[in-house]
């Protein structure tokens, strides 16, 4: 299934700014079942739109606006194609949260498990 995805986001200045200096991570992944076919970002005023990726393997675009301005616009216009996501095990065999631990061990996933663990201790007692 194909999905069309439009994003805007406007900043109005109470009096004008001489520069904007921003990144954004607005583009959708390309993992598991989804795909990014097509991603587009403009801005207005118009600017040279950069991009390059983040240690998360997340697309950062920036950009640099060196002239007065008192509004700003960004438009994301993204292409997505999903497909069905996988069937769920009905049961996890004896040595899932071993194979678990094995892909966590090397710490590929350490930035979503700490903020897990952040959350979960939080709500601790």
């Amino acid at each position: 299934m194909l999905y069309t995805v439009r994003h805007v986001t406007k900043f109005t200045y109470d009096s004008p700014i001489r520069e904007s200096v921003m990144e954004v991570r607005m583009q959708p992944r390309t993992e598991g079942t989804q795909r990014c076919v097509h991603f587009g970002l403009s801005t207005t005023p118009a600017s040279r739109v950069l991009m390059h990726q983040d240690h998360g393997g997340n697309v950062v675009h920036h950009f640099n606006i060196p002239a007065r301005h008192s509004r700003l616009s960004l438009k994301a216009e993204a292409l997505v194609e999903c497909a069905p996501a996988n069937d769920l095990p009905e049961r996890i065999d004896g040595d899932g949260w071993a194979r678990l631990d094995q892909l966590t061990a090397g710490g590929e996933y350490w930035d979503m498990l700490t903020e897990h663990l952040r959350h979960s201790h939080a709500a601790a007692p």
